[in-house]
């Protein structure tokens, strides 16, 4: 990306994903909405990096690039087969060519083509040619996001009394549970000269927290230098790092005086390329930012890992979220050697769960190898972009939430040890961060919760200058101390804790095969050294590795945690490595889906046995319209529709539209009163199938009567239970009430919510699916559940859906 040109490559590819994510609702960034990770990319390209010997070659040709080629015989038939019209580098080269150019940034390009080609298909075709380094789709990454929160009156991160608020309402907290940022405050408010980079959707620049403190930024989704924030998530991560305090306004961020760079590389809806968030981290380093806050992300992408390799040779930290699908792996590019990875942790000193105090039973913040510390994560005040704009009608939001806002906390605490101590590597400065966490979960280093808890003022202090002394003890710690408080350790003056001077008693050393070696720390220089415990039993973490099961399914697991599949070590659930069992499904309406048998029966399909597949279809396909007393069709055999009991409308109808004679029913209309009419002369009433006039079946709306309201809260099955386009879901209330309403798959992951603690009054309602997801994307068949929240319980009901 060259700021100061005209648009690039990485402009129209980003054009083409905001017409994509226009199709998405406009609230797509709201809180509330879990954030799942995809296999989402943008169309019309494919990114690559050539190897080495390829680039330096006599026949590559860098102005070949304007026709589509390279000069490279075998890649060019490549991408003349691919129908590439245009190949340009990836990264702007103008500034620290050496830097990038040692990092292999140089060797990164952007191949534009037309056509309905899936970039995948593309990369694929690209990948095992000797002169490709890597090949991989443009793939779009997403903000981390976690569901709405009551509101609560101040700030638990900083200084933790208890007085957080539950979902449930109640006062949750451990005293103390914080990141002791109030402490730090005594010793460092940040350096004016330090500056940190919230790559994000942008920052809002006029808000009074930090207007006077930003350095210019750029949009690299617009492609111009106003990175203005129309998504909030970026102004809510901004506060969090660097609001001012101690100014009589709003909230306290971690570092007040340091700068603010705002990067865009996500549009509205939280979504934005490799290629976008690649060029903002390199952006960053080249213009001045020291501290780098990722709370985003997705799958694994080479071309990101290469900028973020780049901007930490450039002496950057990046902090990343690890992601919010409680899962036992992180998300990229937490995942990737050089960033930071950042949990978030609850009120109560844990890892944020389902089960965590909190009582927000539907995230969870995900976990695993390479986790470094946790920072708060739930019920945080932060900045929203001014008016009503933002997530709330204010300047402030007390409900952001997910290890979004985790990251900025660290990203902070970062920036303030910085200030104390510029002569820092990043590496140190990791070091620092984690040697002065607070052990949470089990003993030292765990995967569940990294190195602890992440504490301001004992990393702050760590990297003070002080008249104080190194004091040794037994186990081999260190701590920043005078004499006096020295008694039972060995005070070792003008030395300092970082490195640690103490002798180092002897450890279990992990590998990463998972061995153990009892040594001292100095003999375990590429494994993880862990104090005070023995190689009998190993504690070492087992490598995680595929799981296949009969069934063709996989899950990323220990090898001790697959006694019954097939582990296979070093590989990944992503994609599947497992053997697929080869059966077809037919279902009724003759459509045919390649799954396992059980899956099949469970959706309501016929399996076909082996070794049947789907292409060509092997379904009987039906052509007449079933008719049901209730007035639905489905479109089926007329054997299976007389077995159903339906009446067969012969050949050949459709149910679209349905051909189907409607039932007469009950038509409710506002006044109270009740006409007995077929369904489509009821476009303004309530139309109550099979109910009659007599007695009036209607609640006015003004009636006195409560004898005619719900005696109490029910959720009732969903008509018509299997559906094709759409079923309608039918509940109670006994009195007004807040209701929510969920689809979930079997898996247990939500796939619509149609309704979010929405404020209905007493009485019968209404409300539909057409089986589409909170994308608009159409889900397939299958068996999904909806679940029924109101002020006095839940219910959950069963649902079908068949294609």
């Amino acid at each position: 990306m060259r700021p100061s040109h005209a648009p690039t490559a990485l402009f129209q590819t980003l054009v083409i994903l905001l017409a994509i994510a226009g199709l998405a609702s406009a609230s797509a960034l709201e809180p509330g909405q879990p954030t799942a990770i995809s296999d989402e990319v943008a169309p019309g390209g494919v990114l690559f990096q050539l190897r080495a010997e390829a680039f330096s070659s006599a026949e590559f040709s860098l102005q070949a690039g304007t026709t589509g080629r390279t000069g490279l015989s075998a890649v060019d038939e490549q991408l003349a087969s691919i129908g590439v019209y245009e190949v340009v580098q990836a990264f702007d080269l103008d500034r620290n060519r050496a830097a990038k150019s040692a990092a292999g940034l140089d060797r990164v390009f952007f191949a534009r083509f037309d056509g309905d080609l899936d970039p995948r298909t593309a990369a694929a075709r690209l990948t095992p040619l000797p002169e490709i380094e890597y090949a991989e789709p443009n793939g779009i990454w997403r903000a981390f996001f976690a569901p709405n929160d009551p509101l609560y009156p101040s700030q638990w991160a900083h200084d933790n009394t208890g007085q957080a608020v539950s979902y449930g309402g109640d006062l949750v907290g451990t005293p103390d549970c914080d990141t002791d940022t109030d402490q730090a405050w005594d010793l460092q408010t940040g350096d004016p000269n330090l500056v940190l980079a919230i790559i994000d959707t942008g920052c809002d620049l006029n808000h009074p927290e930090y207007s006077s403190r930003i350095v210019q930024g750029y949009d690299f989704v617009n492609n111009d230098w106003n990175p203005s924030d129309d998504g909030n998530h970026g102004t809510a991560c901004a506060g969090i790092a660097v609001a001012a305090g101690d100014n009589s306004q709003g909230i306290a961020g971690v570092a007040w005086q340091i700068k603010l760079m705002p990067v865009k590389v996500l549009d509205s809806d939280g979504g934005g390329t490799w290629e976008g968030v690649a060029d903002g981290i390199v952006f960053a380093a080249d213009n001045g930012a020291r501290v780098l806050s990722l709370s985003l992300g997705g799958g694994s992408s080479s071309t990101v890992e290469n900028a973020v390799n780049y901007a930490f040779g450039e002496g950057c930290a990046l902090f990343c979220a690890t992601g919010n699908g409680n899962q036992s792996q992180l998300s990229y590019p937490a995942r990737y050697a050089n960033t930071i990875a950042v949990g978030a942790m609850s009120p109560c000193c844990e890892r944020k769960s389902p089960n965590s105090c909190d009582e927000e039973y539907w995230w969870g913040s995900n976990y695993g190898t390479g986790i470094d510390f946790l920072t708060p994560g739930t019920r945080i005040h932060t900045t929203d972009r001014l008016g009503s704009a933002g997530y709330s009608s204010g300047d402030y939001f007390d409900e952001f939430n997910g290890t979004s806002s985790a990251t900025p906390h660290a990203a902070g605490i970062g920036a303030l040890v910085w200030s104390q101590d510029p002569s820092l590597t990043n590496a140190e400065l990791r070091t620092v961060l984690r040697n002065t966490c607070d052990d949470l979960g089990a003993s030292g280093y765990d995967n569940q919760t990294g190195y602890g808890r992440l504490n301001a003022h004992q990393a702050v202090l760590a990297v003070t200058t002080q008249e104080q002394g190194a004091c040794c003890y037994a186990d081999g710690t260190c701590q920043y101390v005078e004499e006096a408080d020295c008694p039972t350790g060995d005070w070792r003056i003008g030395v300092t804790c970082n490195p640690n001077p103490c002798p180092q008693p002897l450890g279990a050393c992990c590998f990463a095969d998972g061995t153990c070696q009892y040594v001292e720390e100095a003999d375990c220089p590429t494994g993880d050294w862990r104090i005070g415990v023995t190689c009998n039993p190993n504690p070492c973490p087992q490598p995680l590795g595929a799981c296949c099961f009969a069934d063709g399914t996989c899950q990323y697991v220990e090898e001790a945690d697959c006694p019954t599949g097939d582990w296979r070590v070093n590989l990944t659930c992503d994609p599947n490595p497992c053997t697929q069992p080869a059966v077809a499904c037919c279902f009724p309406d003759g459509s045919c889906t390649f799954v396992t048998a059980e899956a099949c029966t469970q959706a309501g399909g016929s399996p076909q046995g082996y070794p049947s597949d789907c292409d060509p279809n092997p379904c009987t396909q039906p052509s007449v319209a079933c008719c049901f007393p209730d007035g639905s069709c489905t479109f089926v055999t007329a054997e299976a529709c007389t077995q159903a009991g339906g009446s067969p409308q012969g050949y050949p109808s459709d149910c679209d539209p349905n051909p189907c004679p409607q039932p007469l029913g009950a038509c409710c209309y506002l006044d109270g009163t009740c006409e007995y009419v077929e369904e489509a002369q009821c476009p303004t009433g309530d139309w109550r199938v099979g109910e009659p006039c007599d007695p009036n079946p209607c609640i006015s709306s003004d009636a006195e009567d409560e004898a005619s309201l719900p005696a109490e809260w029910a959720l009732t099955r969903s008509v018509p239970n299997p559906f094709r386009h759409s079923t309608t879901i039918r509940y109670a209330l006994p009195e007004p009430s807040s209701v929510t309403i969920r689809i979930f798959d079997i898996s247990g992951n939500v796939v619509r919510t149609l309704l979010h603690k929405a404020h209905k009054g007493a009485g019968y309602h209404d409300t539909s699916w057409d089986g589409t997801d909170d994308a608009s994307h159409a889900v397939g068949s299958g068996v999904y559940f909806y679940c029924f929240e109101t002020a006095w319980g839940h219910e959950t009901e069963t649902v079908i859906l068949i294609r």
